[in-house]
């Protein structure tokens, strides 16, 4: 929980950061961001209508996109049309993602055997309809989902569901004068991969982008297809094979491209004094030396550890920049396409005119706030994508290698996965950012009175 903590904190103060770096960017949204989260009483009723209908539903809605020529005021016609489309999908966003999302995954499950097709269920904190869900959601919402690729393939080979696991913590900066800024803190979110039964084959946690999602969700979608005609043993023992062949890939993949990066991934690594404890089966070696001329120049050799390459511990240290090295790699293969910066875009431009105004202070006092400009957003997209894969997806691979985890409810993995892969119990009630550090406050008034009772005994 230490661990946690500390992690909490560290993101806690990178948001605080990005927030006041976005401060001119951001401080006169909030009246709008609201009413776009409230639709009129008579798009409400529209948009419930319209929503029993199922994907049929948002089609119809779709539809409604050429009246928007005919209004007079088209941007108010266009807002109250996005409204439309965000309520019947159940997602915001959805007028540039057009998918259908169920949040009962009992009906979902009906849906799902109907149609023959697996489900892709999205666990999250907050709801997929508001823009203050946790950030992965968000960016699920801006970058993955609007991909014209990635769209296709959810709309044809998968029913799509989400639910929220908890609330997501938000943080709320009051500037005294009216103005006022909110932001999520903390979070994270997994697609499940399910069969027409709902009954899990596999979990893609965190953030990834398109082409990298769709190369992972294609064999698991292959998987889910064959787990649906076949009964609980025969499931069991179709999912752990599953999980086993993609571990060993996972482990093929990573040792290739740690070769490939060759004396860099050595002096990354920050792993030599682990030589020593390293058993042989788990090295991967790599000389220090460039391109040596003789076979001496190979010693003395670096070793890699895979217990420590596949570390769930979120905080940076020196493996961090192992993940930073191999997304170099893939940096064409992670990115956003066209379709999804269309909608990042003016997110990115409002964030890159705030960061001029305040260059000075920028530059010295909030360096992380860099983060937001479009090179360092993909450049981050591009390690998160790496780093899940690696790391958090391969800590699932081994989860799901025995069948005893596959017999228990699917809440029960949900649980796991918050608490195991992520660090983040779902059954926290501070979800890690209570922190016993001192800060200058004076405590609540329950605990000066419990105070004053203990010292008067």
């Amino acid at each position: 929980m230490k661990r946690l903590v500390v992690a909490s904190a560290l993101g806690m103060a990178m948001a605080i950061l990005a927030t006041i770096g976005l401060l001119v960017a951001g401080a006169g949204r909030g009246a709008s961001d609201s009413a776009a989260e409230t639709p009129s009483p008579e798009i409400a009723r529209e948009a419930a209508r319209l929503r029993a209908m199922g994907p049929v539903g948002l089609t119809a809605a779709f539809k409604r996109q050429a009246d928007l020529n005919m209004s007079g005021d088209r941007a108010a016609a266009l807002r109250d049309w996005k409204a439309l489309v965000d309520a019947v999908a159940g997602q915001r966003d959805a007028w540039a993602s057009r998918l259908y999302w169920y949040t009962d995954l009992e009906v979902a499950k009906s849906a799902a055997a109907k149609a023959g097709k697996p489900i892709l269920s999205l666990r999250l904190l907050g709801r997929l309809t508001d823009e203050h869900s946790c950030a992965n959601s968000r960016y699920f919402r801006k970058t993955l989902y609007p991909s014209a690729a990635v769209g296709d393939f959810l709309r044809e080979n998968f029913v799509l569901h989400w639910e929220s696991v908890r609330p997501v913590p938000t943080v709320t900066i009051d500037f005294g004068d009216g103005r006022k800024l909110k932001r999520t803190i903390t979070g994270n979110s997994v697609h499940y991969v399910l069969d027409c039964h709902g009954r899990l084959v596999d979990a893609l946690p965190g953030l990834y982008g398109p082409e990298q999602f769709l190369s992972l969700l294609g064999p698991a979608q292959e998987a889910a297809a064959r787990c649906g005609a076949l009964a609980s043993p025969h499931y069991c023992r179709q999912v752990t094979e599953y999980h086993q062949r993609q571990r060993s890939d996972a482990d093929a993949r990573l040792k290739q491209d740690l070769e490939l990066l060759g004396p860099k991934a050595g002096r990354l690594s920050g792993a030599a004094e682990l030589l020593a404890r390293v058993p042989p089966e788990l090295v991967i070696e790599f000389p220090t030396g460039q391109s040596p001329a003789t076979p001496a120049d190979i010693v003395p050799r670096v070793a890699v550890r895979r217990d420590v390459i596949y570390s769930a511990d979120p905080l940076p240290d020196p493996n961090w920049r192992i993940w930073s090295a191999l997304a170099t790699r893939h940096f064409e293969h992670l990115q956003a396409d066209d379709e999804a910066m269309r909608v990042v875009a003016p997110g990115l431009r409002r964030a890159e005119r705030a960061n001029r105004v305040a260059l000075p202070k920028f530059d010295v006092e909030a360096p992380l706030v860099a983060n937001i400009a479009l090179m360092e957003f993909s450049r981050n997209r591009a390690i998160d994508g790496v780093y899940n894969e690696f790391a958090l997806h391969y800590r699932i691979h081994e989860y799901l290698s025995n069948t005893e985890p596959l017999k228990l409810p699917l809440a029960d993995f949900t649980r796991w996965c918050y608490a195991e892969v992520f660090l983040s119990p779902l059954d926290d009630p501070w979800y890690g950012l209570k922190s016993d550090a001192y800060d200058g406050y004076d405590p609540p008034p329950e605990k000066q009175t419990a105070q004053v009772a203990r010292e008067a005994n």
